[in-house]
């Protein structure tokens, strides 16, 4: 890593992913964060204290213009997109801005300022379902119904894999009753099928449990993963 090379951005770091990745960076790493949101879901409450936490407010598509070093960042994580379905069909411009636009010019300002490690593709899916009478009790299993859009998904995580980019699929439970995370083979087959075949060509998995109060829901822990 190059010794001026001392941060790391995350776009959409006030939000909830955000909030626990920049926690996690705090944590393990000992990099400078700066967080880039406009604040669209995100709230200043999610804020955490430290002082090598940067929060900036603004849209991604001005990232050219709100980050004056831009030489300084060793990678960015990006998060600051319009992800709510429903919501995105009232608001299309909105999501149009944000996920097109403003995704544009995040990739743009890796492109231009080399940002130091190779871009890495996320997808990241909320995981609610137990069946403790099911085919794996005591595990979180997803999805909780047949998943076309997100066996889509799967497939462009590992396409991205031949264009040199990384790519992992993140399950977060929601829930702290369970000791691993697997895939309802039962529910949707196909999807099943897909994800041991992307993980097996290098499609990183990652499930963690969350803390869940009346005040926050925080990434708590890794979950074991079984696949079939």
């Amino acid at each position: 890593m190059s010794n001026n090379k001392k941060k790391i951005l995350v776009t959409g770091g006030a939000g909830f992913v955000g909030t626990n990745l920049i926690n996690f960076f705090l944590k393990k790493t000992k990099f400078n964060i700066i967080s880039l949101d406009n604040y669209s879901s995100g709230t200043k409450k999610n804020h955490l204290k430290s002082n090598r936490v940067k929060y900036i407010k603004g849209h991604t598509k001005n990232i050219m213009d709100l980050i004056k070093d831009p030489k300084s960042i060793h990678s960015i994580f990006h998060f600051g997109e319009f992800a709510r379905i429903y919501q995105s069909f009232l608001k299309m411009n909105e999501c149009i801005e944000s996920n097109f636009i403003g995704s544009n010019a995040v990739f743009n300002f890796c492109l231009r300022n080399n940002t130091e490690t190779p871009g890495m593709l996320l997808e990241v899916k909320n995981v609610h379902l137990v069946r403790p009478m099911g085919p794996n009790p005591g595990a979180a299993e997803f999805p909780d119904s047949i998943t076309a859009r997100g066996t889509k998904h799967l497939k462009h995580l590992a396409e991205s894999l031949q264009e040199g980019w990384q790519a992992s699929m993140l399950y977060v439970v929601q829930r702290s009753d369970v000791n691993r995370f697997t895939v309802a083979e039962d529910i949707d087959p196909v999807y099943a099928k897909e994800l041991v075949r992307v993980s097996k060509l290098g499609v990183q998995i990652h499930a963690w449990t969350c803390s869940i109060s009346l005040e926050e829901i925080r990434l708590d822990a890794p979950l074991p993963i079984v696949l079939g």
